[in-house]
């Protein structure tokens, strides 16, 4: 039988790390170009840095043939992803996903944005994030398609028995885990905050209208890293898009016309509506963030401090606390618990970040930490953590580990339906491979003749 096929989906099916996902333009020949599928580049630096993601993640090695293969398997799959016309990008959420991410690699490094670069070899922060966000932008059509042909998919107890039968001795050790649930309070600004911010807001709208230029208002004051140095453009953006109250502001303007200031989760923004297209618009904006005070940071966490002597007076319980009280909307409806992606409950101690770690060092199974804060530039959030259960390492098992073994197969049954579909689908993709890897022995076979049918480079 195959290696073991958690290694295997990896490799084959979730192609991360960081690399320039480059966009062909007609007539331009770049070097180190490995192929080209649809209108994308793969580069010999992304096989490079995907071999080198693969070796960290400690997922089987491959060759630089496999590797390749694996990187076209992904570019059919967003190819015809972007195709789909049900298939919708959240331009807006990606972009906030991606200056997420940018801000968690640079806290990595202690906050030294040199390191960073260095690290990631890139020249500069711009080249970075706009590297990130092509990266989520490609993640999520991948991730969008292979759910609309995987819709419905299930396994059955008798499959995931059946797997870890085979495959037990190949199965890693479960480490150290852990379940938490939390309580999060977002700080309320004061209506004099707010009025400020709209009061400023106001003011930069004023000396636009003067005649300073837009972009350079944004450059000055925005606080939307994404969208600073395109001068607060989103263009194109589909409407369902954006956040409510930020496109029913849009959509209200005409054509250059500029905004009040407008509130939605984000800040307070500054909108210039530039073009309407059907069902598509241009638009962009000036944010300032709702950064709290001291003041009302402090409110925040005298707020759930009360809270928190109302569990443990057994007054209310903390899941209904949560539901009842918490601004986290990803765990509130859970009644607090912390999930993954896949929502497992499950979180590796390891992978904690270093402040959550810190706070339940020491806190023992069904008590709750003190209340602290959390979050960057200035926009605390005070937070209280339930440790449900400590789970010591161990040996994977159908007993301990039900879910865990369930996801497995799931995904490896993912896997085996895309893989026949890429098979399929091939075919009608443009594709064409460099002279040096033409003698590839590659598992789809439809790569292999695509020299034949399409010119190389």
């Amino acid at each position: 039988m195959q290696k073991i096929v958690i290694k295997l989906i990896l490799s084959l099916f979730i192609v991360a790390g960081f690399s320039i996902k480059a966009q062909l333009s007609k007539g331009a020949l770049v070097d180190g170009i490995a192929a080209v599928v649809g209108d994308q580049i793969i580069l010999e630096s992304d096989i490079d840095q995907q071999m080198n993601y693969a070796k960290e993640s400690g997922v089987a090695s491959a060759t630089r043939c496999e590797m390749l293969e694996t990187l076209m398997s992904n570019k059919i799959m967003v190819h015809q992803a972007k195709m789909d016309t049900l298939i919708v990008a959240p331009l807006d959420k990606l972009k906030q996903s991606s200056a997420r991410k940018y801000k968690e690699f640079l806290n990595g490094t202690g906050g030294n944005e040199k390191e960073l670069l260095e690290k990631f070899k890139y020249k500069t922060p711009y080249e970075m994030r706009s590297a990130i966000e092509r990266i989520e932008l490609e993640q999520f059509y991948f991730s969008e398609k292979l759910e609309s042909i995987t819709k419905g998919l299930d396994v059955t107890p008798a499959e995931i028995t059946k797997f870890y039968q085979e495959n037990s001795s190949q199965l890693p050790e479960v480490s150290d885990e852990i379940q938490l649930s939390q309580i999060q309070l977002e700080p309320e600004l004061t209506q004099s905050h707010k009025q400020e911010l709209i009061d400023r807001l106001l003011q930069i709208k004023k000396e636009i209208q003067n005649g300073k230029p837009f972009e350079e208002m944004v450059q000055i004051y925005s606080d939307d890293q994404a969208s600073i140095p395109a001068g607060g453009l989103y263009k194109n953006t589909p409407r369902g898009q954006m956040v409510k109250s930020y496109e029913g502001a849009a959509l209200s303007l005409n054509e250059g016309e500029i905004s009040d200031p407008v509130e939605s989760e984000y800040g307070f923004h500054l909108i210039q509506l530039l073009k309407r297209n059907g069902n598509f618009y241009d638009s962009r904006h000036i944010l300032l963030k709702s950064k709290p005070t001291k003041e009302e940071i402090q409110a925040a966490v005298n707020k759930l401090d009360s809270i928190r002597s109302l569990i443990i007076a057994q007054k209310i319980s903390f899941k209904d606390a949560a539901v009842k009280y918490s601004t986290d909307k990803g765990s509130k409806f859970s009644g607090g618990i912390i999930q993954d992606q896949s929502g497992n409950d499950k979180i590796p101690k390891l992978q904690l970040p270093t402040q959550i770690g810190f706070q339940i060092s020491g806190v023992q199974e069904g008590n709750m930490t003190e209340v602290f804060t959390t979050g960057e530039d200035g926009a605390s959030v005070a937070n209280i953590i339930l440790v449900r259960k400590i789970i010591p390492a161990h040996p994977m098992s159908v007993s301990t580990d039900y879910d865990r073994l369930k996801a497995i197969v799931l995904q490896k049954k993912k896997a085996e339906i895309a893989e026949q579909y890429i098979l399929r689908t091939t075919p009608d993709v443009f594709i064409s491979i460099t002279g040096a890897y033409q003698t590839c022995d590659f598992k789809n076979k439809y790569l292999g003749n695509s020299n034949k049918n399409n010119a190389s480079l």
